[in-house]
């Protein structure tokens, strides 16, 4: 429930700050949404019935990064969409500097609800995975479909009045929600101001059937035709057993303002919210003018996040710049995160840069795709679906993967692993002792066994196993529970994902 009211406090601030229209009960009101219509009419918003171009430029650095011996990574991605004739084309180039420097270059289209990529840019994503399938030599394009997605769809949806009229009557309801007394004038600027009373006051609504409901059918055009509404109303409602005082009482608003004048609009948020188990600060300013056809705004937060139980100290801070006009528009954004989680050091930055602009058509052609030219990425040659089907390992819960080049498989009910690609995925080390001795070895355990004897020995003492080291297509293959547990790793396995666990217990503890 604590969860639940903390995002529900969250969601309704954030809807509040958006630009909209209703009707409202006193003259500050009145003028605060007067101001946002007036805003909003001002603002460029991006029409969908013309094309456009854009570039995203991405860098990020840092921990945990450089643990995976990666220094930076960088992207570039190009795209072209025309949402109107339903087709958009991308061209990514990717750059990772550190031990192992990868470089990648790839372009992909969206028809549709069909992606297509081509074969060119397959071989590029292959040379990373080496599980991935090749289509024949005749075939240019491997395509999938993208269920329930076309931007012609989301253009028309976009641009219907009715959901239009739909998401205003929806706000319009949560805003008359809000007390009166949030809402002040200074001449031409309307101000609301939110403390905890009136988010309380708010929160209230949430225990009336009436309000509910009629939230759930208000919500109902932007979900699912099959959305279960009774379920919907159930997940609004806030139990009248349970006093709001109490559950809003680790909520600390310090500050909640916003003020809306002709041409400007700015917001300052300091809040927090404390339990036993979490701890968390946030402050959010912003500012946005609109002079003319053009529009410019800033947003800056500092985020303060600490979670004993999980060992997260975390600090975010985030400063967001953008401008727009009629014809183009460009933002950057700036991200820091440092602290720890999960015992895991973080020390991140990354850095966003967008540019676009409205063109009069695409310059791409879309590909056009037959029986032989293109297959379906979900028939991609039987390997394609026997790599899905391959068992893989995870050691210490998702610190590292073991990936195998030879695929384990189930003997007798137990799984088998090529032991040396095994150990040395482990970091250890295989030796062959002729005529049939397989020595293993890691930190100080040396493990011995020979291929079709049960018996072994682990640090020169002798053991039994249930099941025999076997050789298959000139490969050894040694029972991974058995082995795992010798070295002093618990192990569990995920049937469904085909996924097993090694969790050393010295971690465990």
């Amino acid at each position: 429930m604590k969860q639940k009211t903390v995002a529900l406090v969250l969601a309704v601030i954030f809807i509040l700050a958006l630009p909209f229209t209703a009707l409202a009960s006193t003259s500050s009101k009145v003028m605060f949404l007067d101001n946002m219509k007036r805003l909003q009419a001002k603002q460029i918003q991006p029409t969908l019935d013309r094309p456009l171009s854009g570039e995203i430029n991405a860098s990020v650095a840092g921990e945990p990064l450089d643990t995976l011996g990666v220094k930076s990574a960088k992207a570039n991605i190009k795209y072209e969409l025309d949402m109107v004739g339903d087709k958009a084309f991308f061209q990514v180039a990717a750059n990772v500097e550190g031990s192992a420097p990868q470089n990648i270059s790839l372009k992909f289209y969206i028809i549709g609800d069909t992606m297509v990529i081509p074969v060119d840019s397959l071989k590029a994503m292959a040379a990373f995975d080496s599980m991935m399938a090749m289509p024949p030599a005749n075939i240019q394009y491997v395509y999938t479909k993208l269920e329930g997605f076309s931007f012609a769809e989301l253009q028309t949806i976009l641009n219907q009045p009715n959901q239009q009229e739909a998401a205003m009557e929806l706000l319009k309801t949560l805003f008359e929600a809000l007390p009166d007394r949030c809402f002040t004038t200074n001449g031409t600027t309307a101000k609301m101001n939110l403390d905890k009373s009136s988010i309380i006051d708010f929160a209230k609504h949430f225990q009336d059937d009436k309000f509910v409901n009629k939230l759930v059918e208000q919500l109902a055009p932007f979900g699912p035709e099959e959305a279960d509404k009774a379920q919907m109303a159930k997940d609004l409602k806030i139990s009248n057993d349970v006093s709001l005082v109490t559950e809003l009482k680790n909520l600390n608003i310090r500050k909640c303002i916003m003020e809306v004048g002709p041409s400007t609009s700015s917001l300052d948020w300091d809040f927090g919210y404390s339990d036993e188990k979490t701890s968390l600060d946030c402050k959010v300013t912003s500012k946005s003018n609109l002079q003319a056809d053009n529009v410019s705004s800033t947003v800056n937060m500092d985020l303060g996040l600490k979670s004993p139980d999980a060992g997260g100290n975390l600090a975010v801070k985030l400063k967001a710049d953008s401008t727009a006009n009629k014809n183009a528009s460009s933002g950057d954004m700036n991200i820091k995160v440092t602290g720890n989680m999960d015992s895991e050091k973080l020390d991140i930055v990354a850095n966003l840069n967008i540019k676009q602009e409205f063109i009069n058509a695409v310059s791409f052609v879309a590909p056009v795709l037959t029986e032989e030219n293109s297959i379906d990425f979900e028939t991609l040659e039987p390997e394609a679906s026997e790599a899905e089907d391959k068992i893989s390992i995870n050691v210490n819960d998702y610190e590292y993967f073991i990936w195998f080049d030879n695929a384990p498989f189930i003997e007798n009910g137990r799984i088998m692993v090529p032991a040396r690609e095994f150990i040395e995925g482990l970091e250890g080390e295989v030796a062959w002792n002729p005529p049939a001795t397989l020595v293993m070895s890691i930190v100080d355990q040396k493990i011995a066994m020979n291929a079709g004897d049960k018996n072994c020995t682990v640090n020169e003492q002798s053991r039994e196993m249930d099941t025999a080291p076997m050789v298959k297509d000139g490969v050894t293959y040694v029972p991974v529970r058995f082995l795992a547990e010798q070295l002093g790793y618990t192990v569990s396995y995920d049937q469904d994902c085909m996924e097993i666990s090694l969790t050393s217990k010295s971690t465990s503890n």
